[in-house]
């Protein structure tokens, strides 16, 4: 299946399965979320071991937490420098 990457909203990951949730609903296949973010652009962002967003999506961060359309997801110490970095330069685009 293709799925477009503007409509990816986030990508989420147990052990080695990972989620894509989309504009359309969310679908499910085998990868390590690490591989799969090397090939994506600069627009997706890790914001937890388990989360990698679309900046696309990223309306605002409060705290701890990434609101991505609307869902509160978490963001982990050690990304959200590297997050709020992304997020302001991702806006200044």
């Amino acid at each position: 299946m293709r799925i477009p990457l503007s409509s990816i909203r986030y990508f989420t990951s147990d052990k080695r399965i990972v989620r894509v949730v989309t504009d359309n609903g969310t679908y499910d296949f085998y990868d390590k979320l690490n591989d799969l973010e090397t090939k994506l652009s600069d627009a997706f962002v890790r914001i937890h071991n388990r989360y990698l967003i679309h900046l696309k999506y990223l309306s605002e961060i409060q705290g701890n937490q990434a609101i991505v359309d609307g869902e509160s997801l978490p963001v982990s110490r050690s990304c959200k420098s590297a997050l709020s970095i992304a997020f302001a330069k991702f806006m200044l685009q």
